[in-house]
């Protein structure tokens, strides 16, 4: 009997604590539907509560779709660049040797090239040349001031190269035309036309020996103690300076032959030179 009681016991306890687990288990889910249902009446009542709620929440979207698509034209652009920057691949091209440099501008079609290159001095003048030993021999210009320089020369097609560095920017500007036949035609007979000339030399072999004498002039100038006796001497030699330099800034370069104007390269270069020693 007292087996059978202890038994009922245990079943009754059992059967308690069961219950009490049951009710637990509904106070739970009964708070969890609370929460929920606050947190959705929450979110209702912050759309319904007024207009300027939800243009914020339209407002937040629409950023975020905004962002998106940033992101990914930003991502589409940068491809495409990455694509145009690259040296193209053409018969134009193929005349010239492909720079070593960033190139951060390209642009070209059947007759024309146009290319900029971040690039150093020394390079920029190894590119000129390798161009030269492309065949761009043909010389119209090729000038140098310091680390900028300026060059401009034809293939035996006549195919027109121009390059231009710039050391400030540390760029170097790449142009290369395929000439028409009337422009090589014109090009052609205006070089045969025009030949080296003697005077033209006779008058930049003047120039030069005249600054000779100006700079041995200005350096005694300087050094001395009395310059009184100098004065008239001084005046001169300015004024004649003044007539030299008019006479060469009035040359039209465009005008010359190519021999002409190399020769002119070579005066200007070395009298830059001799006038720079004036104060050392």
């Amino acid at each position: 009997m007292e087996n059978n009681e202890q038994r009922k016991n245990e079943n009754y306890t059992i059967k308690e604590i069961k219950g009490s687990e049951i009710q637990q288990s509904d106070k739970l889910g009964n708070i969890q539907d609370v929460a929920n249902k606050k947190t959705k009446k929450g979110l209702g009542a912050f759309w319904e509560k007024s207009v300027g709620n939800k243009i914020l929440v339209i407002l937040v979207i629409s950023m975020i779709f905004v962002l998106i698509f940033a992101t990914i034209l930003a991502i589409s652009i940068a491809n495409q660049e990455q694509e145009a920057h690259a040296w193209p691949d053409t018969e134009l091209s193929k005349l010239i040797p492909e720079p070593n440099g960033k190139i951060t501008y390209v642009n070209t079609n059947d007759d024309e090239l146009d290319a900029t290159v971040e690039t150093n001095a020394k390079k920029a003048y190894e590119y000129r040349t390798k161009c030269k030993e492309k065949g761009f021999t043909n010389i119209s210009e090729d000038e140098n001031d310091d680390n900028d320089f300026s060059f401009k020369a034809r293939d035996t097609n006549n195919n027109e190269l121009s390059l231009t560095y710039y050391e400030d920017n540390g760029e170097l500007e790449i142009k290369l035309k395929k000439l028409g036949q009337s422009e090589a035609s014109t090009s052609t007979s205006s070089s045969n036309s025009t030949n080296a000339s003697s005077n033209f030399k006779d008058m930049m072999d003047s120039y030069e020996k005249f600054i000779d004498e100006y700079i041995a002039f200005m350096k005694k100038y300087n050094n001395s103690s009395d310059t009184t006796a100098m004065i008239e001497d001084y005046s001169n030699y300015i004024d004649k300076f003044s007539d030299f330099a008019n006479k060469i800034d009035a040359l039209d370069k465009d005008e010359l032959s190519t021999e002409d104007y190399k020769y002119y390269i070579e005066v200007t270069t070395r009298v830059k030179k001799k006038l720079a020693s004036i104060g050392e």
